[in-house]
C-alpha cells in the first residue's frame, strides 16, 4: 500500500513539478530579497516584481514540461494562459502578499525566511490550481 502511494506520488509529472517549483521560488526569493534587501525597494513592489517574474518562468515550465500541453490552439492556449495567472493571483494576494505583509511590516520577520515559508504554501496552492484546473487535459477535451 505504501509502495503505491509513492508511485502515484513520485510520478514524472510531481517530480517535474516540485523542480520547476523550486527553480521557480528560487527565482522569486532572489528577486525579492535582493530588491528588497540591496536595493531598499518598498517590499510590496519587490515582491510583486518577483512574483512576475517566477510567474512566467512557471507558466512557461508548466504547460511545456510538466503538464505536456504542447497545443497550440490559440483558444486552448488563451484559455491556459488567463487560467494560470489568475490562478497565480489568487494565491499571490491570498498567500504571498498578505502573508509577506503580515511577517515583515507587522511580525518583524526577515524577508528570507518569510519568502520561504510564503513559497511553500504557493507551491501546494499553485500545484492544486494547475493539475484540476488549468491543464487538465480531461476537462478540455470533453468542452
Amino acid at each position: 500500500m505504501l509502495n503505491n502511494l509513492l508511485k502515484k506520488f513520485f510520478n514524472k509529472e510531481t517530480i517535474l513539478y516540485l523542480v520547476f517549483g523550486v527553480l521557480s521560488t528560487v527565482i522569486n526569493i532572489a528577486v525579492c530579497g535582493l530588491l528588497f534587501d540591496f536595493l531598499h525597494w518598498d517590499v510590496n513592489l519587490a515582491n510583486t516584481i518577483a512574483w512576475t517574474a517566477a510567474v512566467i518562468f512557471a507558466f512557461i515550465t508548466n504547460k511545456l514540461f510538466v503538464f505536456n500541453s504542447k497545443t497550440t490552439d490559440k483558444k486552448i492556449v488563451l484559455k491556459e494562459t488567463v487560467s494560470f495567472f489568475i490562478a497565480r493571483v489568487i494565491t499571490f494576494l491570498i498567500c504571498d502578499m498578505l502573508i509577506t505583509w503580515l511577517m515583515v511590516d507587522i511580525g518583524h520577520i526577515n524577508i528570507w525566511i518569510t519568502k520561504f515559508i510564503t513559497n511553500m504554501i504557493v507551491i501546494v496552492m499553485n500545484y492544486i490550481f494547475s493539475k484540476l484546473f488549468i491543464f487538465n487535459h480531461k476537462q478540455q477535451n470533453q468542452n
